[in-house]
């Protein structure tokens, strides 16, 4: 555990820097530093015998912020989808968006409480991420991921439904 330590506080300025470079905030360079960490801990017993362990770090937290900008990505495809299947519903003519809208509150009424509260809050009652964090004691962005969940359960729901498959 020692060495641990003295590994972490030889490293941690070095591999904050560049973990700022691969992202946007400093809380985000925290993080991806954080996880490097956790991961070099938790691969300690299958550490490479031969080799730079200060490459070895640069590695992990390199993958960790590839992994990140691709869950971004993927995050960014889905909230435009999102954004595409609610302009698809407010460009339906009114009877048609009437009964899309129905259909779609119905859903959500399925979904479970987690996520189903949040989508609530936010999209009927207009409340931002961050108060319906303040409500639900949630970070902001827990209750993004939880918005996002729903919104691509739902987005499956409605695909299915309108291919003419039974939702399951």
């Amino acid at each position: 555990h020692a060495a641990f330590r003295e590994l972490l506080r030889e490293h941690l300025g070095a591999l904050y820097g560049f973990a700022r470079t691969h992202s946007r905030s400093d809380e985000a360079a925290e993080e991806l530093v954080q996880r490097t960490f956790v991961r070099l801990w938790s691969s300690r017993k299958r550490l490479p015998e031969h080799g730079s362990l200060r490459a070895y770090c640069y590695r992990i937290l390199l993958n960790l912020a590839h992994d990140r900008f691709r869950d971004d990505n993927l995050r960014r495809k889905r909230e435009e989808e999102g954004a595409a299947m609610l302009s698809e519903m407010h460009s339906a003519n009114e009877p048609e968006r009437v009964q899309l809208g129905a259909e779609a509150w119905a859903m959500v009424r399925e979904l479970s409480p987690e996520l189903r509260e949040p989508v609530e809050l936010h999209f009927s009652q207009g409340l931002s991420l961050a108060e319906v964090g303040d409500v639900l004691a949630l970070s902001k962005a827990t209750v993004h991921v939880r918005i996002q969940d729903a919104l691509e359960r739902l987005r499956r729901k409605l695909d299915t439904r309108r291919a003419g498959i039974p939702a399951g």
